[in-house]
């Protein structure tokens, strides 16, 4: 079963959530961003959402981003522990187009690794552009 967490369940949800979270934290990219008192942060601020699945124990931070052409559904921080049962992704589809709809969302983005596509792609998600990276020296 998939949970939206919202504030009033984020103390007693965040620690079933944290070990996907964790291993999510794992490339310089994402963590170099947010920390995951950050992340906890925003959920109880209301500027993130959580998601919770009890059966994968996957868990996923999203944020409703507005453009000025589009309001997407952001999933952008997104994992599960070592050694958990399956993911069912049309399940979390599922969820996330019910949820894009309730936010009137006009897209769903993931942002993930490079394997997430071949998992998703027969739900019609499509990679759409190329993220490069490059520090700026300070």
């Amino acid at each position: 079963m998939i949970y939206l967490i919202t504030k009033a369940q984020l103390p007693r949800v965040w620690p079933k959530m944290l070990p996907g979270l964790q291993r999510a934290d794992f490339t310089e990219d994402i963590s170099s961003y947010s920390t995951l008192e950050d992340l906890y942060k925003g959920v109880e601020d209301g500027d993130y959402v959580g998601l919770y699945d009890s059966i994968s124990q996957y868990s996923a931070i999203l944020q409703v981003v507005d453009y000025s052409k589009k309001r997407v559904l952001l999933c952008f921080w997104g994992g599960q522990p070592e050694g958990a049962p399956q993911f069912n992704y049309e399940e979390t589809d599922q969820f996330l187009t019910n949820l894009a709809q309730i936010y009137e969302a006009d897209v769903i983005q993931i942002q993930g690794r490079p394997g997430w596509g071949r998992k998703i792609k027969h739900l019609g998600y499509r990679p759409e552009t190329i993220n490069f990276y490059k520090e700026v020296p300070r």
